[in-house]
């Protein structure tokens, strides 16, 4: 499952940015090694040893980031994840009269559909807009 979640790297920086840490797979960090697990392991491994919050990164799979992500921003900009040029966009457009306004520059991508949404989840965050949803 690692591979359809988010790297260690970006879980820490999505952390950060508020991301909710109840996630099915996390990070967890143990004398400088790193562990990936679901929340079923967390549970069994960790139930009788304090876990610090710190050593604990939320890895989200595409579902759990697109439920965080807002649908519509500025009233009038829609959600969009495509994969045009063998990378995958994550990004906010305006459709109007069948003609895309997206623009490629600037916008968040990845090599992988969910890097490309904490990517724009990061974006959002550094914008304002996560705490509206959709403002």
């Amino acid at each position: 499952m690692e591979k359809y979640t988010v790297s260690r790297e970006l879980a820490e920086k999505l952390k950060k940015a508020g991301f909710p840490q109840t996630t099915q797979y996390t990070y967890y960090i143990f004398h400088s090694e790193v562990k990936f697990l679901d929340k079923i392991s967390v549970n069994q491994h960790f139930s009788d040893r304090a876990v610090s919050d710190d050593d604990l990164f939320a890895a989200p799979i595409s579902d759990e980031l697109l439920e965080q992500l807002p649908k519509l921003i500025n009233r009038n900009q829609f959600l969009s994840l495509t994969y045009p040029i063998n990378l995958w966009v994550a990004c906010y457009t305006v459709t109007v009269a069948g003609r895309d306004g997206t623009k490629l520059k600037d916008m968040p991508t990845g090599d992988t559909a969910v890097e490309a949404l904490a990517q724009l989840y990061l974006w959002c965050a550094e914008h304002g807009y996560l705490e509206g949803q959709g403002s």
